[in-house]
């Protein structure tokens, strides 16, 4: 590597052109050898800390999603990155699962505000046709609501107005 102050490649120099150098000035050898010493330990710290962060970010990501390993070792990661070259093991695993966590999302939504996710309107004959269903699927986001905010009575020129305050 030469040294871009001094212009004096170590690497490539053989005996006598470093014995000639140290001749001409050893204070200075000795401060073009520590420097690039000292370049070179900063350059391997530096690798060492990404790799850190590398390490890091990917046992993070694993431990928040806990599919993430059996799906790297299955290979569906891989062969994801290799059809699609732009995305790596974090952004497959997050396209490949994207449909299955909003399906997870909504679920526990659901749940949450007392609603069940079955798909009545799928096939809306079997539970009173489709106004049955979207009335019954109405009522029951109002009574999970409180029935906030909805509309309750006709003014004197027949609109609706809000009672909420």
């Amino acid at each position: 590597m030469p040294d871009e102050e001094k212009g004096f490649d170590f690497e490539n120099a053989d005996d006598e052109a470093i014995l000639d150098k140290f001749h001409e000035s050893p204070r200075e050898f000795v401060s073009l050898i520590a420097s690039q010493v000292r370049k070179g330990i900063e350059a391997e710290n530096e690798q060492k800390a990404e790799e850190d962060r590398f390490i890091r970010t990917y046992k993070d990501f694993a431990a928040q999603h806990p599919d993430f390993e059996a799906m790297w070792e299955s290979g569906k990661i891989k062969e994801y990155m290799d059809e699609h070259p732009g995305h790596n093991a974090l952004s497959s695993y997050l396209r490949l699962t994207h449909d299955a966590r909003i399906k997870e999302a909504v679920q526990s939504k659901l749940a949450e505000k007392g609603l069940s996710d079955q798909s009545t309107l799928d096939n809306t004959k079997n539970f009173g046709g489709d106004t049955r269903v979207l009335a019954d699927r109405l009522r029951a986001r109002r009574a999970a609501c409180g029935d906030k905010g909805l509309p309750t009575e006709p003014t004197g020129s027949g609109e609706l107005f809000n009672t909420v305050e």
